[in-house]
């Protein structure tokens, strides 16, 4: 399944490197120049993954990432040529989930996003498994049910029928 990656950079021969190492991984690549830009497409498409730089035009990396943050929880690597652990803290303050400094290997690089986004495609499946609906809450994972915050203990019958009325 395609994955859509925003790459915010603003040297074109950086970003044109890694769009290549994307695109042949299957990302659908989406390229920034600079902050503003960037806000704007990930307004405007639905973003798997972004791949940030720090200093770039208008509104930097660090802003981006707080802006971006306020709204989603996408995945977000930072990838900089600021190395003081100064700006690694800020980056992770800011909401990033990865912070790897230039110069990079794009293999490596490829490697992190693809790990990251298995994380996040795995949290999501295991949510999947919950089925919840005015305050009746199912897990299907652990076979938990509670109704208002208060657990509550079926049969095995009683249980075997919520899974085969999940409606999700």
């Amino acid at each position: 399944m395609f994955k859509n990656l925003l790459i915010v950079e603003d040297d074109a021969g950086i970003r044109n490197l890694i769009a290549m190492y994307f695109r042949k991984e299957d990302f659908n690549i989406y390229e920034a120049e600079d902050g503003n830009q960037a806000l704007d497409i990930f307004k405007l498409n639905k973003i798997d993954l972004i791949i940030l730089d720090i200093m770039i035009p208008y509104i930097n990396g660090f802003k981006v990432c707080e802006c971006i943050r306020k709204i989603s929880n996408v995945p977000i690597i930072m990838l900089t040529a600021k190395t003081e652990e100064q700006d690694i803290l800020q980056g992770f303050d800011e909401g990033t989930d990865a912070y790897v400094t230039k110069p990079f290997s794009p293999k490596v690089l490829v490697a992190k996003a693809n790990a990251l986004l298995n994380r996040v495609d795995n949290k999501l499946n295991a949510n999947d498994n919950i089925f919840s609906k005015d305050g009746l809450i199912i897990d299907f994972n652990s076979g938990e049910v509670s109704v208002d915050n208060s657990k509550i203990v079926l049969t095995h019958k009683e249980y075997d029928l919520f899974k085969i009325f999940n409606t999700k």
